[in-house]
């Protein structure tokens, strides 16, 4: 039965958190046989393993330190005890500021040879020439909301079902476990 597994899964799960366990637990157990044959059964292997347990342990192995350090070093890419190349910030920077004058020279020099030639620049591509012959029209905010609303009709419709039937199962939860008010 349904029921029964929900309240094995929850009284396994506040044994291992060491919690109370729930009066809707406490009154079903009460009825039903099998849960309470099945907690007593769940409770005595507990007892077993946890004897059991001292008697299993070893003390870790002596490498054990040096083989989860190897471990993270592979993980982490390092390749045995080499440091890793460091660049300062004045490196970068002066890369960064070499970048932006060489730019800044070809840009110059390009723009000389346009105006030397006489012509704006070299000719578009077809492609290109055919774009800006037609220009893109942008389109108003009323265009732009009703486009967007149609756009998020089967959305609303789909989020507005999820919540229903997110409902649905919540009172039904509450139902079978929450305990009924007197009215």
């Amino acid at each position: 039965m349904l029921l029964c597994r929900l309240v094995q899964l929850l009284l396994s799960l506040r044994r291992e958190s060491g919690d109370a366990v729930p009066r809707c637990c406490r009154r079903h157990l009460a009825r039903c046989p099998e849960c309470r044959a099945a907690v007593q059964d769940a409770g005595v292997l507990e007892l077993r393993l946890r004897a059991a347990a001292p008697a299993t342990r070893r003390p870790p192995s002596p490498f054990l330190a040096a083989k989860i350090v190897a471990a993270t070093r592979l993980a982490d890419g390092f390749a045995g005890d080499r440091p890793r190349p460091h660049r300062s910030r004045f490196t970068l920077a002066f890369a960064a500021t070499a970048a932006v004058v060489v730019s800044g020279f070809l840009g110059w020099h390009w723009f000389n040879r346009s105006a030397d030639s006489g012509s704006a620049g070299p000719a578009l591509p077809p492609v290109l020439a055919e774009l800006e012959a037609h220009p893109l029209s942008i389109p108003d905010g009323a265009t732009l909301l009703a486009s967007s609303a149609k756009l998020d009709e089967p959305l609303e419709r789909e989020w507005t079902a999820m919540l229903a039937d997110a409902r649905s199962a919540a009172d039904s939860l509450a139902a079978a476990f929450l305990p009924q008010t007197p009215p």
